[in-house]
């Protein structure tokens, strides 16, 4: 913000970027996006990419899973779940195979989105 404030004020966008430490061609970005939709259009954007494996409703029925937590008498020693046993989870509810890493990250996302 600070260096979009300068360009304001009348400075050049690669004095701007130098003092706020930032690229000049980022904050030639920032200017543009700025001049065209104001603050709003400074907002995280979207990135585009791969859809999500499992749907929006899909990764709220697993919190609910997860938060729920193994079933004891399946699996007597359980106290929790582990990247692995949710990995067969998903593939057996929503039919959907995952990594262990990419359950792991999801398991992150949901919690980060809990909080």
């Amino acid at each position: 913000m600070r260096a979009l404030a300068l360009v304001l004020e009348g400075r050049s966008r690669a004095d701007a970027a130098q003092q706020c430490g930032m690229d000049r061609q980022t904050l030639r970005d920032w200017v543009h996006r700025y001049n065209a939709e104001g603050l709003d259009g400074l907002r995280d954007r979207q990135h585009s990419g791969r859809p999500p494996r499992l749907a929006e409703a899909q990764q709220a029925e697993l919190a609910r899973i997860v938060e729920a937590g193994p079933d004891p008498a399946a699996a007597p020693a359980s106290v929790r779940w582990r990247a692995a046993d949710l990995q067969g989870v998903i593939k057996a509810r929503f039919g959907v195979d995952l990594t262990e890493r990419t359950v792991g990250r999801l398991l992150v996302k949901l919690t980060a989105q809990r909080r």
